[in-house]
């Protein structure tokens, strides 16, 4: 055992084993086929070339000992590195890890970089890591990792990390990666994340937050689980598969879609400017819909509950109830159409603008801030309460098997397509024209003017109020408004059998009855209008005014 000072250096170069034990600083370099060096106090450098064909054990014990073994041409089996302060290698070869700890750590190596069975690295600080090749770091039985942060520079990247103190991810540039931990992840502000092809980000199976928010990421496509996950893109937008335990908040400078199925508990924040969302996997659960973007198109194989919307258009697909919070904000520029299959729909917000409406449902309950425009309509019963116009496409069916429930307050109501079946009416509006390719049932109706025209019987079964004209037309079939509370201005009657009550003065000005008129009021006269074009009028007093 020789005693060395710092400025000594140790050379060797010898096919086998070489152990050095030093009370200071140490500098080595040479060739051996097993490395051992201690430095119970100081540093541990490479003065030259460290070629060791097994492996290599480098410890620094002493207060704040680093090491560093940064010259092109080291080469190791495998290194064990245990250090108090800083660690730095560089490999001309791939790197194995069968153990370290320290402060940072920084590796630059030109092939790939494994841990050994059972290894243990722990990095309190930044790990740092230049591989020309594939890293891959925990994924075996038995591995410990603990790293603070890391920043990494490969090709194919899978990190298994340990801590439940969580990782901090600084700049990548990968071909892909595979991280997990066991707490949270976080990107680092203002780093830059890019990867060139897919991206998996596991943060504790879901019970730690994910942070991936930076806007200067870029995945080709990406796969996230976590508590709340936040992730952004420069660019377009790829989800492979989400898992989120509570909120999950995406934005992108680009389009946002999926490949997989998307589980989100508590809220879907999705943003992607003025560009498309398409989320249209069959078993996405999404929670509380926020979305932001163009045309969108989302997909859920349960209820849906839409928060905040912003878009050209929205095609939603659910497999249960569509509802939304009443102090909840649809706004839909062009087509709003939902799907609920055989369940409900109530979208009663008070700020809902929805653009021309398709909807397939049982029950429909909506209201809308504005005028309203109905484009395609398949559903059980209908509730629509609008703050403008209704109206509709005409080139586009409406088919309502029982309730129609309309009111547009002061304004006009005109559905005149060639295709519309409402089942029964209850209407309140301003100018109403209605078309109806069956027969209409009137179970209320309260307008300033009002025209229905329908391809069979018309039956007034309430209490129908309409304070100027009124047309009512039963093309080729029986007319029939008796109830004795019905107020109408001048009437228009056409169908076959005619009969009609009114509680006041009954106005005529037009009568076709292919058969028989039946006129009768309550409480006023019967007065044929002049100019009024009636006949085939029996009235219930027999007082014919021909």
């Amino acid at each position: 055992r020789q005693a060395l000072s710092a400025a000594d250096s140790i050379t060797f170069n010898i096919d086998d084993d070489v152990t050095i034990a030093n009370d200071q600083a140490t500098v080595i370099e040479g060739s051996a086929t097993n490395l051992t060096v201690t430095a119970a106090a100081g540093s541990i450098t490479d003065g030259g070339d460290l070629i060791v064909s097994s492996s290599a054990s480098f410890s620094a014990i002493g207060l704040a000992g680093a090491i560093t073994l940064n010259n092109a041409g080291n080469s190791f089996g495998d290194v064990n590195l245990q250090a108090q302060g800083a660690v730095t290698l560089n490999e001309s070869d791939s790197t194995q890890i069968s153990g370290l700890t320290a402060t940072d750590f920084s590796l630059d190596t030109t092939g790939s970089v494994t841990d050994g069975s059972n290894a243990t690295i722990t990095v309190t600080g930044t790990a740092d890591i230049d591989a020309s090749a594939n890293v891959t770091l925990g994924d075996e039985t038995g591995d410990t990792i603990s790293i603070n942060r890391v920043d990494i520079t490969a090709a194919d990247v899978v990190i298994g990390e340990d801590s439940t103190d969580g990782l901090l991810v600084g700049n990548a540039s990968v071909d892909s990666i595979d991280l997990s931990s066991s707490g949270t992840i976080t990107s680092v502000s203002n780093a830059n994340i890019t990867v060139t092809n897919q991206a998996s980000f596991n943060a504790n199976d879901g019970a730690s937050s994910l942070d991936l928010s930076n806007s200067s990421n870029a995945f080709s496509s990406v796969s996230l689980t976590g508590s709340n996950i936040l992730v952004a893109e420069r660019d377009a937008m790829q989800l492979v598969q989400v898992t989120a335990m509570g909120d999950f908040t995406a934005t992108a400078a680009g389009e946002i879609t999926d490949l997989g199925t998307i589980s989100v508990v508590g809220s879907a924040n999705i943003n992607a400017g003025n560009r498309n969302i398409t989320l249209d996997s069959s078993a996405n659960n999404l929670g509380i819909l926020n979305l932001t973007g163009g045309d969108i198109e989302i997909t859920e194989s349960d209820a849906s509950e839409l928060n905040k919307i912003t878009a050209d258009q929205l095609i939603l697909s659910s497999g249960g109830d569509v509802t939304q919070s009443l102090s909840s904000e649809i706004s839909v520029l062009n087509t709003f159409a939902v799907n609920s299959g055989t369940n409900d729909i109530v979208l009663l917000g008070g700020s809902n603008n929805f653009g021309g409406i398709e909807l397939t449902a049982d029950s429909v309950s909506i209201s809308e801030a504005s005028a309203s425009r109905i484009e395609r309509f398949s559903v059980n019963e209908l509730s629509l309460i609008s703050g403008g116009n209704i109206t509709q496409n005409n080139d586009k069916a409406v088919n309502i098997t029982n309730l129609t429930k309309l009111n547009s307050g002061g304004n006009d109501i005109s559905l005149t397509g060639e295709n519309n079946f409402f089942g029964s009416l209850d209407i309140t509006g301003a100018s109403v024209t209605v078309e109806e390719a069956d027969g209409t049932n009137l179970v209320a109706l309260t307008a300033s003017t009002a025209t229905f025209d329908s391809i069979g019987s018309l039956i007034g079964t309430g209490i129908l109020t309409v304070d100027g004209a009124a047309s009512f037309e039963a093309e080729g079939a029986n007319l029939t408004i008796e109830n004795n509370q019905n107020s109408f201005g001048r009437l228009t009657l056409i169908g076959d059998v005619i009969s009609v009550v009114e509680t006041g003065d009954l106005e005529l000005a037009s009568v076709q009855a292919t058969t028989s008129l039946s006129a009768s009021t309550q409480t006023g006269n019967i007065i044929d209008v002049t100019g009024s074009n009636i006949h085939d009028w029996d009235t219930q007093n027999n007082q014919p005014q021909n």
